[in-house]
């Protein structure tokens, strides 16, 4: 078996307990089992009173945290039983595998800390990643063939040559961060359309190139709407899952819609915990010239194209479009983030909150993210808003 990792980023557990918090920690019903087994009135008499310490597929959460994290942050389950006993979802945290026809690809989650500040040891030089260790994780296959758009779907191979475009995009040092994501969005754009109509596919540098000639920025409303629609839609329906009956989210949703887009009074970030004058937003800069900043961001987009975040069910150009749709959010979020920590412009820390908040959401909903991107009125909504290419330009600079 093949094993392929992202080149350069680097993981090692720093035992922060961050993934036992403000996170759900789903576990089979096996698990659940041998869990509700366990005599945790004697194991743990500081849970002595707790009825369950498991329940729907959940572990028990109290205050955000999970009931078995020690206050030294160490885990009750390995210290009183042992390692394996964990669920797998704490195992394998932050580890993804994708079978692919070449063999397992590994990527890490940006919700973990080490991995968002690149600490610790090369993923393929990392102890804890064994073949007999991610022999036992969850595994990701690729369905074939892929879907580009529609119809249209190609074989492994084909795909890889559009994948090897996209990280060489990223990897083009005379184009900033924003032109590659613009690049990268006009390029999966050709390529579905091409394959859709049958036409030849345009050579990437001509593709990159007409791409980078888009100067139009649309209208400032509609790119408040593109980013409210996402934005709200987020916390409204993922973040804030559960809490509000139909009637009473849609109500929310059009009203937190329209406050943001139009840029009337506040609105409430429920994931930060704050907040805020909605026309403030605006006024926190964003130092795309800060190597910190784009360092992250564009480790951060390469993780998403090689653990396979583009191949949706509705094909890799509705990825491409979620993939933008990510970037945008984490600008947004970071910003957010600034405005609640009282900074002048945002900061790497503000960033890798950002980060953390958009992977929290592919992680636990990426099935909700890719149905808000394809179908019914958010589809209808994201066809006309983006009808055009230069929508693109907006998506990312607002």
């Amino acid at each position: 078996m093949t094993y392929s990792f992202l080149e350069g980023q680097k993981y090692q557990c720093i035992a922060c307990g961050r993934c036992c918090q403000n996170w759900e920690i789903h576990v089979s019903k096996e698990e659940e089992k041998k869990l509700l087994q366990r005599d945790w009135k004697s194991l743990a008499p500081r849970i002595s009173g707790v009825e369950a310490v498991v329940g729907d597929g959940l572990l028990l959460f109290k205050e955000n945290k999970c009931i078995f994290l020690e206050p030294d942050l160490k885990c009750l389950i390995q210290a009183k039983c042992s390692y394996d006993e964990k669920p797998l979802s704490c195992r394998q945290f932050p580890i993804w595998v994708t079978e692919t026809p070449e063999g397992k690809r590994i990527t890490p989650s940006f919700f973990c800390l080490a991995v968002l500040r690149n600490q610790g040891v090369h993923l393929k030089e990392n102890p804890e990643l064994s073949p007999e260790a991610i022999a036992k994780f969850a595994i990701s296959p690729v369905k074939l063939p892929i879907n580009l758009l529609g119809q249209a779907s190609v074989d492994w191979n084909e795909f890889r040559k559009y994948e090897s475009e996209f990280f060489s995009i990223l990897d083009k040092k005379d184009l900033d961060l924003q032109r590659q994501i613009i690049a990268i969005y006009h390029r999966g754009h050709e390529i579905a359309r091409a394959k859709v109509n049958n036409r030849e596919i345009k050579p990437l540098e001509e593709s990159v190139s007409a791409a980078l000639k888009e100067t139009h920025v649309s209208e400032p409303t509609k790119a408040r709407f593109i980013r409210a629609i996402f934005l709200v839609f987020i916390e409204e329906a993922t973040l804030e899952k559960g809490k509000q009956s139909g009637s009473s989210f849609a109500f929310s949703f059009v009203w937190q819609t329209l406050k943001m887009a139009l840029e009337w009074g506040s609105i409430r970030i429920s994931a930060l915990g704050h907040e805020f004058p909605v026309i403030e937003v605006d006024k926190v800069p964003f130092d795309w010239k800060d190597p910190q900043l784009t360092e992250l961001l564009n480790r951060y987009l390469k993780n998403l194209v090689f653990r396979g975040q583009v191949l949706t069910e509705q094909g890799v150009f509705r990825g491409v479009s979620t993939m933008m749709i990510a970037f945008s959010l984490v600008v947004w979020y970071s910003r957010f983030s600034a405005l609640a920590n009282k900074r002048p412009k945002v900061s790497l820390e503000d960033l890798e909150t950002g980060v953390s908040l958009v992977e929290k959401l592919f992680i636990q909903h990426t099935k909700g993210v890719q149905k808000l991107v394809s179908e019914g009125l958010f589809s209808i909504l994201l066809e006309i808003l983006m009808a055009r290419q230069p929508v693109a330009t907006s998506l990312v600079l607002f």
